[in-house]
């Protein structure tokens, strides 16, 4: 009976181990995941921010003093 239970024992201990080991890693990523959510979400409310004041800084009618530049086309290439 002993030639049994010395190896169930060696390999429940193993198991055990690994599963401690498995759970560590777990936690550690679900860390790692919370934090880059939150870094996420304060980069996120901080663009917000920056947009709202951009639009409270556009003038009275709504276009901002900046000059347009398009880049020409030629009208009978889009046509083909």
């Amino acid at each position: 009976m002993n030639t049994v239970i010395i190896p169930w024992t060696v390999l429940r201990a193993k198991y055990r181990n690994e599963l401690t080991k498995q759970h560590a890693r777990h936690e550690q990523q679900q860390q790692t995941t919370s934090r880059h959510i939150e870094q996420a979400k304060d980069a996120l409310e901080r663009m917000l921010d920056d947009a709202s004041a951009s639009r409270r800084r556009l003038p009275t009618d709504g276009f901002a003093d900046t000059q347009v530049s398009h880049s020409p086309h030629d009208i009978g290439l889009l046509l083909r």
